[in-house]
């Protein structure tokens, strides 16, 4: 049973969602996606999604189609006849949860009904039949967003935990490899928690903490580590009110957050960092989640290379010998990866998903 169902019987769309990992587009019944004046906007459709990892198929009656869409891994084509689109109905891979169909095939869409499988159209169709409805076909493209998905979902889980005591402090940690792209995954869970009725902050500690101050303690230093612990993170997790109009001399060079600065226990706090889950502020951690990447994408942001270029191995050997060893060290020294609450995938800023 392709689609997820909520325990009221209803569909869980953004569950259902969360599964996809191929779009199939039956070009067949969309002729104007492929026109002369769309066809440039439907390509762009599809370099986005394939951005986010997304696997392509595309249905067509013949082979005239564009030849970038050719000896690409990411892109099948299927030549069938319009007229004859159950001989898709044999191949049931065409229908499983990992599928999501474009298409505006009457036919089509009952056999997808029938097998509860998602799918979008323009038109609408008869009244016996479910799928999504969109207006504008771009509108594919905002539908279609692990990251964002990922974003709600985890928001989601927060505000829960928030809820259950609202007036009391709520502190996320976040912490990755050095230079992974923190910010960027931060940037996206705020937008989603700001969506509530809470106030949210945060605290950038990229600079503060690094496995590069590995001989003490991972701080950057002793004098920044305790005014850090002791002037924000354990009075806000006390519950107590802070108000610091400017920092200390030795904080203003690091850029952590704006000032001046107020917390409140009504607010949720999310600090951020590439030590984050020491044990003093573990301690004080009521949600955490751990940004994971493969050796090479590490390495990629770690230098700054381009992710997709197939860059000499060596790089990524001295990352495991130097930066990589010393956060795998971190990580193994203190056990995070076994009491953290939420893994995510972040080896692609477009595709972030949750790790289960």
């Amino acid at each position: 049973m392709p689609l997820v169902f909520a325990a009221d019987g209803t569909v869980d769309l953004f569950a259902s969602l969360r599964q996809i990992r191929t779009v199939v587009f039956d070009l067949n019944s969309l002729p104007n996606i492929i026109s002369d004046e769309e066809l440039d906007s439907f390509k762009q459709i599809l370099r986005v999604l394939i951005a986010r990892d997304f696997n392509i198929t595309l249905l067509l009656e013949n082979e005239a189609y564009p030849s970038e869409w050719r000896n690409r891994a990411e892109i099948a084509v299927i030549n069938i006849p319009k007229n004859e689109p159950s001989l898709l109905f044999r191949n049931s891979v065409l229908f499983s949860a990992e599928i999501f169909w474009v298409t505006e095939n009457s036919e089509i869409q009952q056999h997808l009904t029938n097998q509860q499988c998602l799918f979008a159209y323009g038109t609408l169709p008869g009244e016996d039949l479910s799928g999504l409805h969109y207006e504008h076909f771009q509108d594919l493209v905002e539908l279609l967003h692990p990251s964002k998905q990922t974003a709600i979902l985890l928001s989601d889980t927060i505000l829960q935990l928030k809820n259950q005591a609202p007036k009391l402090p709520l502190l996320v940690g976040i912490g990755g490899p050095e230079e992974c792209g923190h910010a960027y995954f931060v940037e996206a869970l705020i937008e989603e928690l700001e969506n509530s009725d809470y106030l949210i902050e945060g605290i950038d500690l990229t600079d503060l903490l690094s496995t590069e101050f590995h001989m003490g303690d991972y701080w950057r230093s002793r004098e920044i580590q305790d005014w850090t612990m002791n002037e924000l993170l354990l009075p806000f997790a006390e519950g107590k009110r802070i108000c610091i109009e400017s920092p200390p001399e030795f904080m203003r060079s690091h850029e952590t957050n704006a000032y001046p600065f107020f917390l409140a226990p009504e607010m949720i706090l999310v600090v951020w960092g590439n030590t984050t889950f020491l044990p003093q502020i573990q301690e004080i951690t009521d949600w955490s989640i751990l940004l994971e990447l493969s050796p090479k994408v590490a390495t990629a942001r770690l230098f700054g290379i381009s992710e997709e270029e197939n860059f000499d191995p060596d790089f990524i050997r001295k990352y495991e010998e130097n930066d990589g060893r010393l956060y795998q060290g971190y990580l193994k020294k203190f056990g995070v990866e076994n009491w953290v609450e939420q893994k995510v995938d972040f080896n692609n800023f477009q595709a972030f998903r949750t790790k289960s």
